[in-house]
């Protein structure tokens, strides 16, 4: 990927060197991309940007789904449709 990345090599020219390289590894072989970086990561600024957001609605489903249980809807598996509730399940008899 790096490779590909930085433009030293091609995408068909790194599908090539990924099957010779697993071939290789599987038989036990020098394959130096499959048993090392090569490329040195950056040391620092790597943060992930990135900010979360799923406090917000996991904690809405939470209180969402307390209500359905102290409503009644609790009781069986799921709500959604097509999906099997117990409540719904035949009662197999001995």
């Amino acid at each position: 990927m790096h490779d590909i990345v930085t433009g030293k090599t091609s995408v068909e020219d790194a599908r090539r060197t990924y099957a010779e390289v697993l071939s290789a590894y599987t038989l036990g072989r020098s394959a130096p991309y499959a048993e090392r970086l090569q490329f040195d990561p950056p040391q620092g600024g790597t943060d992930d940007p990135d900010k979360p957001n799923i406090a917000g609605p996991l904690a809405h489903q939470a209180v969402e789904k307390v209500k359905d249980v102290l409503s009644g809807w609790g009781t069986s598996w799921s709500r959604r449709p097509g999906v099997l509730r117990n409540d719904l399940m035949p009662t197999l008899s001995p």
